[in-house]
């Protein structure tokens, strides 16, 4: 039983304990000039505390200061600086428009094709070809004849027209969330399509087909600017010839452009004996995964709610 460190009463109760000698005392003596706790003592024991308090502080001191130091440069990132806030400030477009146009010219070298062309063929022989699903979202078009070119013509002229609108209206974040969602989803289709093909006897060839998807997210632009603003004016360049038309028209028109192209595919690659497959028989393929391009534009139109969804100005 502990006794009372002044009076020697043993104490029946939780002890009261003096904060200057530590010591335990009954409540009569509880109290420091009770129990004649000397004031020489007193201030010893307080000056002996203010030097702990201080040697902890030191001691903290070094290593809040480095938090702070170290939260501090955190802020200034690897990425910071005049060079890199000129790279942010750069427009979504004129960042999507420059590597179609470095894609494109790397898609016309003859060798470096089976490196840039997104075919599952060649994914299955070389596995680390896996990486062309992203090189092929950049690459607009084919161009094998004038015709061709016309088709990048319209590609780009497009992509610009209503991509710039785009991020005018809705920002950087919202483009580019719609035109890599479009040539990701046709990169997709063509991945599941050709690996169909992969599957059947016969037809293992139209997996070896080089294939590009960023016709798919020029779609997708289209269908987010025309099921938000149907009724806007636009112009279509049919061979130089500019005619104008709806923005629901454009999109109408340009789905019609690979959805009858792409059965007519379909039923030629039917019609042709197995023997006879070759590579230009995996045109269906590349117009119905540009056709899917168009779901990623209606899905974010879709997502989106609140005054953000009224029609473009």
């Amino acid at each position: 039983m502990v006794k009372c460190n002044y009076c020697g009463e043993p104490i029946n109760y939780l002890p009261f304990k003096c904060n200057y000698c530590r010591k335990y005392y009954c409540k009569k003596h509880r109290l420091p000039e009770n129990h004649e706790c000397s004031l020489k003592y007193q201030k010893e024991l307080l000056q002996d505390k203010n030097k702990r308090q201080q040697r902890t502080y030191t001691k903290k001191l070094p290593s809040q200061t480095g938090v702070y130091q170290i939260s501090k440069s955190s802020s200034h990132s690897l990425f910071s600086g005049p060079f890199w806030n000129k790279l942010s400030n750069v427009k979504g477009i004129t960042w999507v428009l420059t590597l179609n146009m470095i894609f494109l010219i790397l898609s016309i070298i003859p060798p470096v094709q089976p490196y840039v062309y997104l075919s599952v063929g060649n994914m299955v022989r070389f596995p680390y070809l896996f990486y062309t699903i992203v090189t092929a979202m950049f690459i607009p078009a084919t161009i094998t004849s004038s015709f061709g070119f016309l088709i990048l013509l319209i590609y780009f002229f497009f992509l610009f027209q209503n991509g710039r609108a785009i991020e005018k209206r809705f920002g950087k974040k919202t483009f580019l969330r719609i035109y890599l969602g479009g040539t990701l989803i046709t990169s997709i289709v063509i991945f599941i399509l050709q690996s169909l093909m992969l599957a059947i006897p016969g037809y293992q060839i139209l997996a070896d087909a080089g294939m590009y998807s960023s016709w798919g997210g020029m779609m997708a632009v289209i269908a987010f600017y025309s099921l938000l603003n149907p009724n806007a004016q636009m112009r279509l360049f049919l061979y130089f010839i500019p005619i104008r038309m709806t923005a629901k028209w454009i999109l109408i028109l340009f789905v019609g452009f690979e959805l009858v192209p792409g059965v007519i595919s379909l039923i030629d690659l039917f019609a042709t004996p197995v023997a006879q497959v070759m590579y230009f028989n995996a045109g269906f393929i590349q117009y119905f995964a540009n056709i899917a391009g168009v779901l990623s534009g209606y899905l974010i139109v879709r997502s989106m709610r609140g005054p953000s969804i009224n029609m473009m100005r």
